[in-house]
């Protein structure tokens, strides 16, 4: 699991929690359909960078909570210690 890893099934969690439709949050996001989105809450598809401000903002969560807390060190930041 890499650093930067979304966590996506805690973004769907919290997408539905918010109770916030897989197609108003692909149009708040700038996808033409609702499978712009969706293929990156199922892993198909990146999200880019830029998008994670406006998605931290329609989910009410900090951009660092929507990332996988990673325990374990890669071997390159064993490197750096």
């Amino acid at each position: 699991m890499g650093l930067d890893e979304l966590d996506l099934e805690k973004i769907k969690q919290i997408r539905l929690d918010k109770k916030i439709s897989i197609e108003e949050l692909s149009l708040a996001l700038g996808y033409e359909t609702r499978y712009g989105y969706q293929h990156v809450e199922k892993g198909r598809r990146k999200l880019p960078a830029f998008k994670m401000p406006t998605l931290s903002r329609l989910l009410g969560t900090p951009i660092d909570d929507l990332y996988k807390k990673n325990s374990e060190l890669t071997d390159m930041d064993k490197s750096f210690i």
